[in-house]
């Protein structure tokens, strides 16, 4: 991505039809911002989009196929600090207000250097300002910060319940709204059989399996727990094979481990892959496994894209109690929760879905009814839409919140 990719007219044709929202987002686009690309999107359909702002650039070659649409709205910050880049932000609002257009609010869509820079800009325009948060970003910001920006702003949008409880104790406007998942898109595979060995090598109706396949889909970071996971299927007696789809700092790491780990020939690293690709990679699965950690800097993951992926594709979903995963997971009924950390129970439950595939086809029937229910991406995005539209409607000087 560059600077100057083809751009759209950002000049309102239609004033006074609701509010039009300027979106500061960190680097954009990368492939794994399926979560963040959806909420665009309907904010640009709904006609309220009025300019996506990246504090960095993103990537040039492999993005998610909705990035598209949205490249005509991008805008690049110039390198700087949350001050410079805000001052930029203002300047280009102000210029779009010369020329005609409209911006009725700012939104950051992430807690840390997007909030900041969203925060500095509204006070600049006299606008207000919103924010999200996720998992990783609320930690690279402090808990006083943090609640500091978050009682300034006309409100936060909280992704899981894990981050609300980190505003809890603040008198912020805060909302849970899930991000959501394409259902067309990730959906079961039709014809779809799972594999599954007794000791005897048998398949449960006494035939000849196959391994268990088990796929863990994400960056390759140490708070994704993944190493944790390559431990624990060394312990596994029945035959399985696993694919870990993503890439990132850590995979030299975890590829030495597996060289090392007895079964290590049975991984198989597939890199990352585009987006479009992914609904293949959990048709192959009978079970997915999200291992995730809290990391040496304390970092760990809210409610990662895979778990609802997962589910909604119709595959059995094994995770740690880390984030919103385990209560998902438990609320859901469409997988089971292991403490995080520990490969030993995370073998033993692996071990016990391997016997039963009766138990994985229930855990997958319950998650792909409960993503239908709960994480539609439309529904989703829609009330994303209407609570910015509600919070930014009027507008309020930052100098009376």
């Amino acid at each position: 991505m560059t600077d100057r990719p083809r751009v759209v007219d950002l000049r309102d044709p239609a004033p006074g039809r609701g509010p039009k929202i300027a979106v500061v987002t960190a680097a954009f686009p990368t492939l794994t911002q399926t979560a963040v690309l959806g909420e665009l999107r309907a904010l640009h359909r709904a006609g309220r989009l009025a300019g996506i702002f990246p504090t960095r650039p993103g990537d040039t070659q492999m993005h998610h196929p909705a990035v598209a649409e949205l490249l005509p709205y991008v805008r690049l910050l110039p390198d700087g600090g949350v001050h410079e880049q805000a001052e930029a932000l203002a300047a280009r609002v102000t210029a779009l207000r010369a020329a005609g257009g409209r911006v009725d609010g700012v939104h950051g869509w992430y807690a840390h250097e997007p909030a900041a820079v969203a925060e500095r800009a509204g006070d600049l325009l006299r606008l207000p300002f919103s924010f999200g948060v996720h998992a990783a970003d609320a930690r690279r910001v402090t808990p006083f910060e943090l609640g500091r920006r978050a009682e300034r702003a006309a409100g936060v949008v909280a992704c899981n319940p894990r981050a609300v409880e980190l505003l809890r104790a603040t008198s912020a406007n805060v909302t849970e709204l899930p991000h959501g998942v394409d259902l067309e898109r990730f959906r079961p595979r039709p014809g779809a059989t799972t594999g599954a060995l007794d000791d005897a090598g048998r398949a449960p109706d006494g035939t000849t399996g196959r391994p268990l396949h088990v796929l863990a889909v994400g960056r390759l970071l140490e708070r994704k727990g993944f190493g944790v996971l390559v431990d624990a299927l060394s312990r596994v007696r029945h035959a399985w094979r696993l694919r870990i789809v993503g890439d990132g700092p850590v995979r030299a790491a975890l590829e030495d481990a597996a060289r090392r780990a007895p079964g290590g020939s049975r991984i198989e690293f597939a890199g990352a892959v585009p987006h479009d690709a992914l609904p293949t990679h959990y048709g192959w699965a009978d079970l997915v496994v999200v291992p995730s950690v809290v990391d040496a800097n304390g970092d760990r993951d809210g409610l990662p894209n895979t778990v609802l992926e997962a589910m909604a594709c119709g595959v059995a979903v094994l995770g740690t109690d880390v984030g919103a995963i385990g209560g998902v997971l438990r609320a859901s009924g469409g997988g089971l929760v292991v403490p995080p950390g520990d490969p030993r129970p995370l073998a033993t439950l692996v071990e016990s879905l391997a016997r039963n595939a009766p138990v994985r086809r229930a855990l997958a029937a319950q998650g792909r009814v409960h993503a239908v229910e709960s994480y539609g991406l439309d529904r989703c995005a829609n009330r994303f839409v209407a609570h910015l539209e509600a919070l930014h409607g009027h507008r309020i000087p930052s100098s009376v919140r």
